[in-house]
Formats: C-alpha cells, structure tokens, sequence
C-alpha cells in the first residue's frame, strides 16, 4: 500500500474529511449543475452553506445532489435526464478517480484499488464487504448514509460516479451496480470485474 494511501486511511477524520466531502460534493454538482443550468436558472440549493461535521455534511449533500437529480430529470424527462446523469457523472467519477489515485500515489495494484476504495467510501459514510459469488466478486453496500437522502433516482444516477471513480483509481477494474436502492434502501450490489483476471 502507497504511504500517502496509509496515511490518509489513518489520519482522515473532522475537518479532513470534510476536505474530501468537498471535492466529491463539488465534483458532483458541478456536473449536474452544468446538464440543467441556463440564463434563468437560480436554485437557492446551489447558495447554501454546508453544516460543519461529516455527517451533518453527508446529509446535506445527499439532500442537495437529489434536488439536482429531481430538477435534472423534471427538465430533460426521465428516460433521458438519468442517462445524461449517469453518463456526465461517469465521466466526472473518472477524473476524480485519476485525481485521486494521483494524489495517494496508487501501484496498479487490487491491494492498493481496494484500500483507497474503502477510504472513499468510509469518508462518504458507507460500509461494505466483499464477497465471491462463483467466479465473481461483489461488493455489498451493507450501510449508506447517503441513502435517506437519495431515493431511487437520484441512486440510480449516483452509482455512475461511483463506477467512474473505481475505473479512475484503476482502469484494470470495472464495477457495475446489479442492486441498487430502490427505496427500501441498502444492501445495494455491485459486480467487479478485474481484467485479465
């Protein structure tokens, strides 16, 4: 494991954490600002001050990226509004990803995949296991704290960050969600396929 990676896993809490929910929720909105915003658009979502601890930061983000799901979709229809979501925000999670992986100094390697990923995802206030099913390898969302805030839409567009950032960290591995919140919240799914494997 990269030394930055070891030291970010052991020091990240409070106002560094919150750091990390910076770039994320920044990332996030402004790719799904830049699909629904023109001339005459004022979200007073867009101008609120975000709450100082983690959690308190965690909700009001899940808050303020479903409004932009909602305002997204009531905008550009349904069908297509949450494939342009997922396709900007794919993208979006990609360079975030690369960003990252620059920044903790990544190897190529599954090891050093999996530790930044459940770094990201204990800094977002998610749990999860990895499993193998068959030949296959899952991750199980056991818990989200992003859940209460998102509802099926807005996670169904959400996951594409997430499978654009796993890409990002490493593009040897690919992640696909099969089970998402579809408002009976977690366990959501996801498929990992390391190629070459």
């Amino acid at each position: 494991m990269s030394f930055r990676l070891k030291l970010a896993s052991a020091f990240i809490r409070g106002r560094l954490m919150i750091k990390w929910l910076e770039l994320v929720d920044g990332k996030v909105s402004t790719t799904l600002s830049g699909l629904i915003s023109d001339e005459n658009m004022t979200d007073p979502i867009m101008h609120r001050t975000m709450p100082r601890t983690p959690g308190e930061f965690r909700v009001a983000m899940a808050r303020k990226h479903a409004t932009l799901v909602r305002i997204l979709i009531e905008r550009k229809g349904a069908e297509k509004g949450m494939a342009l979501g997922r396709d900007a925000l794919h993208s979006s999670g990609v360079e975030l990803g690369k960003m990252i992986r620059s920044e903790l100094r990544l190897s190529d390697g599954q090891n050093d995949l999996m530790a930044a990923a459940r770094l990201l995802y204990r800094i977002l206030g998610i749990e999860f296991e990895m499993v193998e099913v068959g030949s296959d390898v899952r991750m199980i969302v056991n818990r989200c704290s992003l859940a209460d805030g998102y509802g099926a839409s807005t996670c169904a567009v959400m996951s594409a960050m997430d499978e654009g950032v796993v890409e990002g960290l490493n593009p040897r591995m690919s992640m696909r969600f099969i089970r998402k919140n579809d408002g009976s919240r977690c366990p959501c799914e996801a498929e990992l396929v390391w190629e070459g494997a």
